[in-house]
């Protein structure tokens, strides 16, 4: 079944009911792939009205095969959702009031080492979230909006701090294998 939203409203990709919605985006009409014009673009969202849309999507594609863990009782633990097919775990984030490139590159930056940290620091915790023989191989943060290659470039220096990392997280797959894409 799809995943259900916490929270009511709603979101529309046409821009909706939500009131920091405003058509063109930042002084100029947003440009879709193909050419397309006029979309509304996101100003300002709330945690809910981002991840309730992109695990909608991930329950779509995936069905069965992913987990989502609530984050009603003390957080996420760092997790969004976790694929129980192949290794790979997502966390959702929108940026709230960060209106400049800057400003959302830094916040993305921020909940890059914030979650990844939550994951190291708490090895325990992680692995009986995901089950004793569950192993991570790539993190993917989900965010709708990615402008500066600055946060890839944070992403990769965070997966270098963390591959050699001894003693290993458990829940890290062996190898150079894992990667932290941001999408």
């Amino acid at each position: 079944p799809p995943y259900t939203p916490r929270g009511a409203g709603g979101w529309s990709a046409m821009g909706g009911r939500s009131p920091h919605v405003r058509a063109g985006g930042r002084g100029a009409a947003a440009r879709a792939p193909g050419g397309l014009t006029g979309m509304p673009v996101r100003v300002s969202w709330d945690g809910n009205e981002w991840e309730s849309p992109s695990c909608s999507l991930l329950s779509l594609k995936y069905a069965a095969d992913i987990q989502f863990v609530p984050a009603r009782v003390h957080g996420d633990g760092g997790l969004e959702a976790f694929r129980l097919d192949d290794g790979i775990v997502y966390q959702c984030y929108a940026p709230q009031d960060a209106y400049t490139n800057k400003d959302v590159t830094a916040a993305q930056k921020r909940k890059i080492t914030k979650d990844l940290g939550t994951l190291v620091n708490n090895p325990i915790q992680t692995q009986a979230l995901l089950g004793a023989e569950y192993r991570i191989r790539r993190w993917v943060l989900l965010t709708p909006e990615f402008d500066d290659k600055d946060v890839l470039k944070h992403a990769r220096k965070e997966e270098k701090k963390l591959l050699p990392r001894t003693p290993r997280p458990p829940w890290l797959t062996e190898g150079d294998g894992s990667r932290i894409p941001v999408t």
